[in-house]
């Protein structure tokens, strides 16, 4: 069963509460600050957490956000667990809804087997997406989102499941 759980932490909280997740090995964080964007396997870094204004660790199990509001770090997850006890519970809000999951795909196209994606429409090339993968020649990447919808179809809440290598288009000749 999905459960939903938030609450407003103090940045000591905040740091404890990511310290104490038992995150998989799959894990992968996206983060940004006014010095970076980070889009990478989660490891944990104190000092970039510190720094983000907000940012997701995610894996299939589940997802935790923050945002900084304030002097404070609103975080939330959404997921199969619930991982911490500073969060309160918020999972009746789930209960009239059903979910679906779909791909966020993401700039660039794979033009060898290497981990660099360029997008011609940008142009721009991309590295570090964090995809083990390397199946498709013209792969692209994308997010697996799944989205919680009303009895009305509105989306409600989201999540991140994983970021995946799909098959990419071909060019016609």
């Amino acid at each position: 069963m999905t459960c939903l759980f938030a609450n407003d932490v103090n940045f000591d909280q905040f740091l404890s509460v990511i310290n104490s997740c038992p995150f998989p090995e799959n894990a992968v964080i996206m983060s940004f600050s006014p010095a970076q964007a980070v889009f990478e396997k989660y490891k944990y870094n104190e000092k970039d957490l510190l720094l983000t204004h907000e940012g997701r660790i995610f894996s299939e199990d589940g997802e935790l956000k923050w945002r900084h509001i304030d002097n404070m770090m609103r975080m939330v997850y959404l997921g199969n667990h619930h991982p911490i006890e500073i969060l309160n519970d918020h999972s009746e809000k789930l209960s009239q809804t059903t979910s679906k999951r779909f791909d966020l795909i993401l700039w660039g196209k794979r033009t060898d087997l290497k981990n660099e994606w360029i997008e011609q429409q940008v142009p721009h090339r991309f590295y570090k997406y964090p995809v083990d993968s390397s199946a498709f020649e013209q792969g692209r990447v994308a997010i697996e989102v799944e989205r919680f919808m009303d009895n009305a179809g509105k989306a409600v809440f989201s999540r991140f499941c994983r970021v995946k290598e799909i098959k990419g288009e071909k060019n016609a000749s």
